[in-house]
């Protein structure tokens, strides 16, 4: 199964996982990089089902409120694999 990308308007989110869509800004909408790190969270939302997967990220995201987003620890893989990839181009 492959994920569905909608274009959409974000404020202040560049792209977001909700399976089994993927919203991108037009701004990000080419960005392979991005992809990689949505893909990751749209296959961990198909792997652990997205209802729970999105409350265990809600919950644990208050502990990480006002702090760079690369540091909660479900986002962690996902910007990895977005800087491994930003680094092969």
């Amino acid at each position: 199964m492959k994920p569905i990308t909608v274009t959409t308007w974000l404020p202040r989110i560049r792209a977001i996982t909700l399976w089994p869509f993927i919203f991108l800004t037009p701004k990000v909408k080419d960005d392979k990089c991005i992809m990689a790190h949505e893909m990751h969270h749209w296959t961990e939302q198909r792997r652990y089902w997205v209802i729970p997967w999105l409350v265990v990220y809600l919950v644990v995201g208050i502990f990480y409120i006002g702090r760079p987003m690369d540091r909660h620890p479900m986002e962690r893989e996902g910007y990895r694999i977005q800087r491994e990839c930003e680094n092969l181009q």
